[in-house]
């Protein structure tokens, strides 16, 4: 997953019947999933009027320009408050252009 916190990142797609939205229990964001390959490729939550996302790195074409080690996080037991708190300091502006 990748995140520029002053960067904006604008999602795309020629034809959004073939994005599956998909939320899991905390229905705290949308996980942009590609109904022919399956392929995660993002992670959007809006926020009141803010909408932040993640991005799966593997998922652009420049992507050999990202050659940064990975690094684990645990979410397990986070609070909803928390998370919002991390994602809203932590993911991307983003734009959905439907």
């Amino acid at each position: 997953m990748l995140s520029d916190p002053q960067g904006l990142f604008e999602v795309r797609a020629d034809d959004w019947s073939l994005v599956e939205r998909y939320r899991f229990g905390t229905r705290t964001c949308d996980f942009l999933i590609c109904r022919r390959c399956g392929v995660f490729i993002a992670a959007v939550a809006e926020m009141n009027e803010d909408v932040r996302a993640v991005v799966n790195v593997n998922c652009l074409d420049d992507r050999g320009r990202f050659t940064s080690a990975p690094t684990m996080h645990e979410f397990q037991g986070e609070t909803i408050d928390n998370r919002l708190f991390r994602r809203r300091a932590n993911w991307m502006p983003a734009v959905l252009r439907q």
